[in-house]
């Protein structure tokens, strides 16, 4: 039982990263570490890990320095980005409706 919830808990997180984890865990622990104990470091890691990729990959992702740049994708300004997700939000919910029946629209 035990086993399962390991292996439930840290099945799909990348076996270097978990390495790091278990161990900084056993460090920190005077017993062995629970799962709550090792996905604290392991969040960590994978914060730093995601960090570098998007500095390597230039895509960044919203930071709360105020930069308008960064609440913007593909080179638009933010009044450009606002109608793309509005146009976007439409057309999904236009896709939508043309999925449902009479029935379920109450037409």
């Amino acid at each position: 039982m035990m086993l399962a919830e390991w292996r439930e808990a840290f099945g799909a997180h990348n076996p270097n990263h978990l390495h790091t984890a278990v161990s900084q865990a056993m460090q920190a622990c005077k017993f062995w570490p629970s799962i709550a104990e090792i996905m604290e470091p392991l969040r960590s890691i994978r914060r730093e890990a995601v960090a570098t990729l998007e500095t390597i990959s230039g895509s960044g992702r919203w930071v709360a320095d105020g930069s308008k740049q960064d609440f913007c994708r593909d080179g638009r300004t933010e009044a450009e980005e606002i109608a793309h997700r509005k146009a976007m939000c439409e057309k999904w919910r236009d896709d939508a409706a043309a999925l449902k029946t009479p029935n379920e629209t109450g037409i």
